[in-house]
Order: C-alpha cells, then structure tokens, then sequence
C-alpha cells in the first residue's frame, strides 16, 4: 500500500507561510518590503506594475488553496498563470530580487504538482529552474533568508524526486544540503518556527533514506532529533497541524524501526501515538485530504502489526477502516491514481 507523498503535504504547508510573506510584499503598498524596485517617476507605469504584483499575489493564493483541498489541475492553472506575470515582472526590471523570488516560488510550486502526479520529469525541470535562481539570488544576497528558504525547498524537492528514482546517493546529498541550510537559519533566527520545521523535516527524511538502507541505528538517531523538534514545537504552537505532521512522521519512523527489529510492544506504542495524532489532525481539519491519508497510513500500520502479531480479527478491524478512508478518498478525488491504486490494493 503506497502512502500520499508527505512532500506536498509539508511544502504546501510551508507555503502558506511563503505566501503570508508574498502576500505582505504584493499588498501592503505602504509596507517596509516591496514587491520590486521602488516606484517609477511614471505614475501610470508603477500602477501597472503593482496591478500585476496584486493579481500574481491573488493567483498564489488560489493556488495554494486549491493544492490543499487536492483540486491540482486548478492550482496548476492558477500557478501557471502566476508564473507568467513572474516572468513579466522579471523581464521588465531584471534586478528586482522580489520578482526572482516569485519566479523561483512558482517553479517550486509546479515541482510539488507535477513531483505529486509522478511526472517526476518534468519535476525535475521546474525544481532545477528554481534552484537555479535561488543560488543566484542567494549569491546577490546571502543575508536574504528568503531566498535561502527557497533554496532549501528546491533541494528537498530534487531529494525527493531522486529517492523515487532509487538514486538514494544523490537523494542524501540533496537532503543534506537542505539540512545544512535550515541549521543556517535556525543559527540565524532561533525563533524561526519555519527553520524549526525544515531540520525536523530534514531528520525524518534521512531517517526513511538511511531505514530504506539498511542503517538502523543511523536512522533511530535521525528520527529522535526529529522527535525531539517536533516535541519542542507542538506546545509552543499547539494550533500548528505542520508540527503535529512532522510528530506523527518520527513516531511512524521510530515505530517501523521498532518492528522491523522485532521489537512489537514498542512498535505499537509509537504507531498508537501517530494514529492519535491523525485523528486529531482529521478532527481539526476535516476537508484536508493529507489529513484523511495520514489516518488511512496510520490504521494500515495498525492492521499490518495486529496481522503479525496473529491478532486477525483486529487486523480486519483496521484494514476495514482503510477500506472506507480509500473509498472516501476516491470519491472526493476520483481523477487521483495514488487513492484508486490504494483502493484496488484494499479489495484485494
């Protein structure tokens, strides 16, 4: 049974913060930041331009909204078309760092779409195009944590592409490089609960490389700093679901450790902790599709232990609830073959 990529859970989650961000720049004329260069002595022409900058903002946003509620071909047109005033932006004032932020935050965003619908391709060309303009915004200004945010974005998208390709080598290079970049700005910004995220993050990943290899202990240790940032950060902001995500995922790290150790009380004990917390996340947001799929993963651990253990009546128990949660899904995102494949998997 495959699981949802986390991927597009977690980014898009850390691209709403992104957005909040993009938002202030593009809307709040009188603000600090601005979008691009300050204004022209042409009235007419500066008007143009921060009409622009508002409808891209708008399109960022719709499709952020629409990639959390799973509608993807919408959040492509609307990033597409947020893409285009990108490059407008870019073509008409070069230097404006603020346009190449947003030209790389739309390539980024496609990488997730297309990363989700395994057309890892043309992933990798839009992850490429982005990192290719946050190392040289970077490069301009290397106090710029924006950019460094991006560029930490664009190595674990590109991670996570070659993890699926099976090229584990270059997978920890780029997780790596994005970890080395979110200890930078936690170094930086030691109450940035952004940079806070992207380490645990950063940890569980690889955790499951070094698990998928064979290393065990190497990945226990990953998993436990992970848990131990998610564990910090869950009560200083108990309303973040991104946090509770980044929890759930090391106790199901540690938890498949733990099993495939031999270890099962154990084993339960964390599973029982992540599936607590799926349906705490499902009970707060109950149109979130990640948060339904989290608690599908959950209940199969669940079912996958019980069966090991030769308790088969509540295995069934548990298998039966992620028959509902694949028919759930299905029916709210028919055109999704990650949830018909899961479906078909469940029947048989």
């Amino acid at each position: 049974m495959r699981r949802r990529k986390k991927t597009l859970a977690i980014l898009a989650a850390l691209t709403v913060l992104n957005v909040v961000t993009f938002g202030n720049i593009s809307c709040s004329r009188s603000g600090s930041e601005n979008f691009s260069t300050p204004m022209s002595a042409d009235k007419q022409t500066s008007d143009d331009l921060q009409a622009l900058r508002d409808l891209g903002d708008s399109y960022a946003q719709m499709g952020v909204l629409s990639e959390a509620e799973g509608s993807r071909d919408e959040a492509r047109e609307y990033y597409e078309r947020f893409l285009e005033i990108a490059k407008n932006l870019v073509s008409r004032a070069p230097d404006d760092l603020q346009a190449l932020h947003a030209l790389s935050f739309g390539y980024n965003r496609l990488g997730v779409l297309s990363s989700a619908e395994d057309a890892r391709n043309e992933a990798r060309e839009y992850y490429e195009q982005a990192l290719e303009i946050t190392k040289n915004l970077v490069s301009r200004a290397p106090d710029d944590l924006q950019a460094l945010r991006a560029l930490k974005d664009s190595y674990f998208g590109l991670g996570d592409l070659s993890n699926a390709e099976g090229a584990r080598n270059e997978a920890r290079e780029y997780y790596e490089k994005a970890l080395e970049i979110a200890k930078n700005l936690d170094s930086r910004a030691p109450d940035d609960l952004q940079a806070l995220h992207a380490l645990s993050f950063g940890y569980n990943r690889l955790g499951n490389l070094s698990n998928a290899e064979g290393a065990r202990n190497e990945a226990r240790e990953y998993y436990e700093k992970a848990l131990e940032i998610a564990k910090n950060l869950v009560p200083r902001t108990p309303d973040d679901l991104l946090a509770l995500r980044v929890l759930s995922d090391s106790y199901i790290g540690l938890g498949d450790l733990s099993n495939a150790e031999g270890s099962r009380d154990e084993a339960r004990e964390y599973y029982e902790k992540a599936l607590e917390i799926a349906k705490s996340l499902l009970s707060r947001a109950p149109d979130d599709l990640q948060a339904l799929d989290d608690l599908r993963f959950s209940y199969a651990r669940m079912g996958v232990l019980s069966e090991a253990e030769g308790s088969r009546n509540e295995a069934r128990e548990y298998y039966e609830k992620v028959l509902e949660i694949d028919k759930n899904l299905v029916s709210r995102a028919p055109d999704d073959l990650l949830a018909l494949l899961n479906l078909s998997f469940s029947y048989n």
